[in-house]
């Protein structure tokens, strides 16, 4: 008896520990984007899927074609302060799809 009362007590601290980590990952995700970022001027940062997918064999597809999105479209606007005219036919070859 006292095994399994150890056992719920364990499980019970396990998902108070998990709900606590979400509910502060869900705070400090909102203050970062809606007040940090404006205040600063500073753009989004992918480093952090980007690393989660170097270390652990999964692949976050959303979180990598969303970085990849980004990417061109600030690689597009570099190209249009710097060369309006020779941006033009980059926008094509960065928007399609590589097969």
């Amino acid at each position: 008896m006292d095994d399994a009362l150890n056992r719920e007590r364990l499980a019970t601290t396990l998902g108070r520990g998990v709900a606590s980590g979400l509910a502060g990952t869900v705070v400090m995700t909102g203050f970062q984007r809606y007040v940090e970022m404006p205040l600063t001027k500073r753009k989004e940062s992918y480093a952090p899927a980007d690393m989660v997918q170097r270390l652990l064999p999964i692949r976050l597809r959303f979180l990598a074609l969303r970085a990849l999105r980004h990417r061109q479209r600030e690689a597009i606007r570099a190209l249009a302060l710097a060369k309006p005219a020779s941006a033009i036919p980059l926008v094509g070859r960065l928007s399609t799809r590589q097969t």
